[in-house]
């Protein structure tokens, strides 16, 4: 369980001047030192619930521990099921459009979410695809069309990568940054609203194809697995069978405070309004309170 990111929000001569609070992290040491592996796996899973399938996956890698039977699967549920949920419900709420309930059977029947997200086809041309209006095509045209070029574009960060260290760009665009649609869309806008839209769309593709990134072990104690908002890393010490330590390092922890806060430092002080879906997209996994300040 953790607390808020606190979010307020000062306009300074017709630009957002954001101020990022994350809250503070929870003291895991004392909560894991001295349990078994297993305790661990069970334990974590239900501090930080979103992502579960996925904490639990990378731990049981790390830990050297089987894994369940269905895990892989269980996981691309979680994923897929959250993909839908801001496609669907969450980001036409922002926008203004009706929302859609979760199809019957998205959880069992691959063409039904193929319908609902693509219809007829998948985008090849976005400009095609968009003009279709099919499937959530509405909505990311809705979206494309709220922000101005330029607006609400985040720093071009290192991509992740198992090895690498300090913030960087764990997204599921950056999952996705070698499709030629968001190659296209990097190169004529940055990497802004749009592009980390269709990431998330690219990212239901790769549900329903199970091209997912193979959750594996990187080192002794060391795992990564594809979670819905990036890709989750956790480091866990052991010595004689009691776990010392667990670290983890989620896509907020890469991408926050740096890149959510340039991006909504892009943000005109006149499109306020649209902060909290570009908070969205970010999609930090935590709770979220934005504030206005003012005037600086």
């Amino acid at each position: 369980m953790q607390g808020a990111l606190q979010i307020t929000l000062t306009e300074a001569g017709g630009d957002l001047v954001p101020r990022l609070v994350p809250p503070r992290a929870l003291p895991l040491a004392p909560l894991v030192r001295g349990k078994t592996p297993e305790e661990v796996v069970e334990l974590l899973p239900r501090l930080f619930n979103l992502c579960a399938a996925s904490q639990a996956l990378a731990l049981r890698l790390a830990l050297d521990l089987p894994a369940d039977a269905g895990a892989m699967a269980a996981l691309r549920r979680d994923v897929l099921r959250d993909h839908l949920f801001r496609l669907l419900v969450n980001w036409p709420r922002h926008l203004g459009l009706p929302p859609r309930a979760l199809p019957p059977g998205w959880d069992q029947d691959a063409a039904v979410v193929e319908r609902s997200v693509f219809g007829s086809a998948r985008p090849v041309v976005l400009d095609d695809w968009l003009a279709r209006g099919e499937g959530v095509a509405p909505v990311i045209a809705a979206l494309a069309e709220g922000f101005a070029p330029g607006e609400g574009v985040g720093p071009d960060l290192p991509l992740w990568s198992p090895e690498g260290e300090g913030p960087c760009e764990n997204s599921l665009a950056a999952r996705h940054a070698d499709h030629p649609i968001l190659q296209r869309l990097a190169v004529r806008g940055g990497r802004g609203p749009l592009w980390r839209a269709m990431g998330r769309v690219l990212d239901v593709a790769a549900c329903l194809d199970d091209t997912l990134p193979q959750p594996r072990r990187i080192a002794p104690g060391r795992a990564v697995a594809p979670a819905s908002r990036g890709m989750f890393r956790v480091s866990v010490r052991v010595l004689g069978g009691r776990v010392l330590g667990v670290d983890r390092r989620t896509p907020t922890d890469d991408m926050l405070p740096l890149a959510l806060g340039a991006a909504l430092a892009r943000l005109p002080a006149a499109k306020r309004a649209l902060a909290p879906l570009l908070v969205d997209l970010f999609d930090p996994c935590m709770a979220v309170q934005i504030r206005e300040g003012g005037d600086a």
